[in-house]
């Protein structure tokens, strides 16, 4: 398991230096697809990106890895690289996934506007898990910093926790948000319908030829 270290500052935009380390999926879409994971930190988020990626045509962008990776100075500051990293992933007629918490409306307004600049369909999932087995994940998370660190998130202690749990605003029912629950379950059992519908987005394949 590889550790992240920061870039050293050079010339390069951060955003052309994701876009060279990532996976993209040029024209994989019928209509460029913009899958943003929201919820509270240890509630699953990024399992469920991954599995996401793993298995359709979607570009992994994670809010906490790349700023770790590139050394980045905030979460806004790291959220304006993602958004110019992934409309250039849009506009080619791809597909990604963007795992960050987003806990307020406004944060999802921008996903919108993001989604529109680029003509691309927003799907928004809500993931979410017993209070228990959050605190449970974290503290792992706090028990092995080493290990934390090289799976590209950061350490959540209780007191930050309540924190980031003030900002949550849940969405309404004008949002269209898929809610999952991973509390129990594989990522691959959690979003089995959702991913059922994503696929319907996907050109159909075409007709084997002699």
């Amino acid at each position: 398991m590889s550790r992240f270290v920061p870039d050293p500052p050079n010339a390069v935009p951060p955003e052309r230096r994701v876009l060279a380390e990532v996976v993209a999926h040029p024209g994989r879409w019928r209509h460029p697809v913009l899958v943003a994971l929201m919820g509270l930190p240890g509630s699953g988020k990024t399992e469920l990106a991954r599995g996401l990626a793993a298995r359709l045509p979607l570009t992994f962008l994670s809010t906490d890895e790349i700023r770790l990776r590139h050394g980045l100075a905030s979460g806004p500051a790291t959220h304006e690289v993602i958004r110019a990293a992934a409309s250039s992933l849009l506009r080619d007629g791809g597909g990604v996934v963007w795992d960050g918490i987003h806990l307020t409306r406004a944060h999802r307004d921008g996903l919108r506007a993001l989604a529109a600049a680029n003509d691309a369909r927003l799907e928004l999932v809500y993931a979410r898990a017993d209070d228990a087995v959050i605190r449970a994940r974290l503290r792992r998370r706090e028990d092995e910093p080493a290990r934390t660190a090289a799976e590209g998130k950061f350490v959540i202690t209780p007191a930050k926790l309540a924190e980031v749990a003030v900002w949550l605003e849940e969405p309404g029912p004008d949002e269209s948000a898929t809610v999952v629950d991973t509390t129990a379950g594989t990522p691959e059992q959690c979003l089995a319908t959702f991913e059922a519908r994503l696929r319907t987005l996907l050109p159909a394949p075409r007709p084997f030829a002699d």
